[in-house]
């Protein structure tokens, strides 16, 4: 992980967020739905301090606006999980990163910032404490009720 100023990581996400989603928009124009894991919704908790000085959703809604201003709809599923799964679930993993490694108070306040947000914007909660089977299956089913609609 480079070490970098806060400001100089979110204008790199919301950047990359950005070319990613002129991408999405060429593949919707072509007729096809597009799965995105980790979008803006990250972006927010992941840079969200309340002693910064600056708007992370400023910075990300131009990159958001990229779908929005062309009448994209946009739907979020955000997966919830307790620490006490979550950390079984990164022992199975070939690779872990710092934010694995975060005390269950931070993992707890992100939580509770990822579920506070997901909210916000309307986000379909999926419970992700069962089987990774059964999580996909609860995944799949609102994928084909959203593509339904």
């Amino acid at each position: 992980d480079i070490d970098m100023h806060p400001i100089t990581r979110a204008y790199l996400y919301a950047s990359s967020r950005a070319e990613h989603n002129i991408q999405i928009y060429k593949w919707i124009k072509e007729g096809k739905i597009v799965l995105c894991d980790r979008h803006m919704l990250s972006s927010l908790i992941y840079n969200k301090n309340p002693e910064k000085k600056y708007s992370v959703y400023l910075i990300n809604s131009y990159a958001n606006n990229i779908l929005l201003d062309h009448n994209i709809d946009m739907n979020y599923i955000l997966l919830d999980i307790d620490k006490e799964n979550f950390e079984k679930r990164i022992k199975t993993r070939e690779e872990i990163n710092h934010l694995d490694l975060e005390t269950k108070e931070n993992f707890e306040k992100r939580r509770k910032m990822y579920l506070k947000t997901g909210k916000y914007f309307s986000a379909k909660i999926i419970d992700s404490n069962g089987t990774i089977n059964e999580t996909h299956n609860k995944i799949m089913k609102e994928i084909k009720s959203i593509i339904e609609k």
